[in-house]
């Protein structure tokens, strides 16, 4: 009889191009992922605190019921722009989405309701 183990991978960061290009960050998908994860992140967190999303529910859905709704709709358009949108986003997008995922998280650490 065959028993099959699962091999746990190990991730390695990869070496930047030479002439100094772009980091590891390119390797793993660029700015793009890294936000969808973020926002995946985020999401993760404000189920822990009690904020579920539903299956059915839409990202402008969930980000209805976010607080506070600045940062919930800044977190929100930059996911969406980043998962369906046609271009490459910014450094400077990932930086603002991460300073709203961090806003909205606090809010509902902090004890606020959506």
């Amino acid at each position: 009889m065959i028993e099959r183990v699962a091999a746990r991978r190990r991730m390695e960061k990869k070496a930047a191009p030479a002439g100094g290009g772009a980091g590891p960050e390119v390797a793993t998908g660029g700015v793009r992922v890294r936000i969808v994860k973020l926002y995946v992140r985020t999401l993760e967190q404000l189920a822990r605190l009690g904020v579920r999303r539903r299956p059915d529910q839409t990202p402008l859905e969930v980000s209805a019921r976010m607080a506070p709704e600045e940062a919930a709709r800044e977190l929100t358009g930059v996911f969406m722009q980043a998962r369906y949108g046609p271009g490459e986003p910014s450094e400077a997008d990932f930086d603002r989405a991460s300073r709203s995922g961090a806003a909205v998280v606090d809010h509902f650490r902090a004890g606020g309701g959506g």
